[in-house]
């Protein structure tokens, strides 16, 4: 993983993100942050944030995206939340993605469960035509 040093553009704005997008944007913080093998003292070195405000923003308890929140994405080079109708595929994709790394077994069942869905709506999105 390549950790920037650049700044991100200053952006007053807050985005809100919601309690389940500020959740999924701290789960990939805080994954991005561990794959790169840091601390939360290191981040904060690398980024200017201080470490308990990492912590929060990690446990997903900054519910607007601050300008914090973008310099730790920035550091981690970890893609900006876009919000708003997308916010809950975000964190699902999220909650998925993160059950998989830490649960490598669970990759079928999470396979299995997505195939019942599409039958059940008649869609296939896995693009291999898995049935």
């Amino acid at each position: 993983m390549t950790i920037s040093t650049t700044k991100p553009e200053r952006v007053h704005a807050r985005l809100p993100l919601g309690t389940a997008g500020a959740k999924a944007l701290g789960a990939r913080i805080r994954s991005a942050r561990l794959r790169a093998d840091m601390r939360l003292e290191d981040l904060s070195t690398l980024s200017g944030v201080h470490r308990s405000q990492i912590s929060r923003i990690e446990r997903g308890l900054a519910l607007t995206l601050t300008a914090n929140a973008r310099r730790l994405c920035a550091c981690l080079d970890i893609p900006l939340p876009v919000g708003g109708a997308d916010a809950p595929i975000d964190a699902l994709t999220t909650r998925m993605a993160e059950l998989v790394r830490q649960y490598p077994e669970s990759t079928a069942l999470v396979d299995r469960a997505l195939a019942t869905i599409e039958r059940r709506f008649g869609v296939d999105t896995s693009g291999a035509g898995r049935r």
